[in-house]
């Protein structure tokens, strides 16, 4: 856990220092999202995923209720790192997606 707060923290950093490199900021909060998720998979007595493949692959089993904003998020951030083809809009889709994916865990929590 302490990586993905980490990772969301320079994405923070950057965001007000540096808010011209969206597509680095999306990589950030992707990495942060998978963080979180290799810490509740961890809690849910499965190993830590060594790729993204096996991190979709848990996600979707393990955790189906978020799967597919996982995915999207996922999508988003291969065309941030590869294609650099994002914009602010981007950005916003995906800490939408990144605060849906952590309230998920937050609501099971209270639950």
């Amino acid at each position: 856990m302490r990586k993905s707060i980490h990772d969301y923290g320079v994405y923070e950093y950057l965001e007000l220092k540096n808010p011209q490199y969206v597509d680095w900021e999306i990589t950030l909060i992707f990495y942060s999202a998978c963080k979180f998720l290799d810490a509740e998979i961890l809690k849910s007595g499965k190993k830590k995923p060594l790729n993204h493949v096996q991190r979709n692959r848990l996600v979707k089993i393990e955790f189906p209720a978020i799967s597919h904003k996982y995915n999207v998020l996922y999508r988003l951030s291969i065309t941030s790192r590869y294609m650099h083809d994002v914009g602010s809009r981007d950005k916003s889709d995906a800490l939408k997606l990144y605060r849906a994916i952590k309230s998920n865990f937050a609501q099971d929590a209270s639950d």
